[in-house]
């Protein structure tokens, strides 16, 4: 078994970030979208909006284990963080948020 690539896409708003994903295979890859609509038509036959950081985690473990999914996209990485400080700071108090 090999190592798979991790690679992260940074840049500022309007850049074309998720637009770059447009020519993944609709077939294989599994994108969980966790921010905004896409700037394409979407064909993937695994995509997924989570509600919540809990449910985000649960999906990218879901396509982590699936052999038919050979690449996932996680966008947004910044809103998935949001989610889980809105959720630390609703249950957590001073520094254990």
């Amino acid at each position: 078994m090999t190592t798979p690539y991790q690679i992260m896409i940074v840049g500022s708003p309007g850049k074309g970030k998720t637009y770059s994903f447009r020519n993944m295979n609709t077939e294989t890859c599994g994108f969980i979208n966790t921010e905004k609509v896409l700037p394409f038509i979407n064909k993937f036959k695994n995509y997924y909006t989570p509600n919540g950081w809990q449910d985000t985690y649960t999906k990218l473990i879901e396509f982590a284990k699936d052999p038919n999914i050979t690449e996932v996209v996680f966008d947004s990485l910044s809103a998935y963080m949001d989610s889980v400080l809105k959720t630390a700071r609703e249950t957590k108090k001073n520094f254990d948020v």
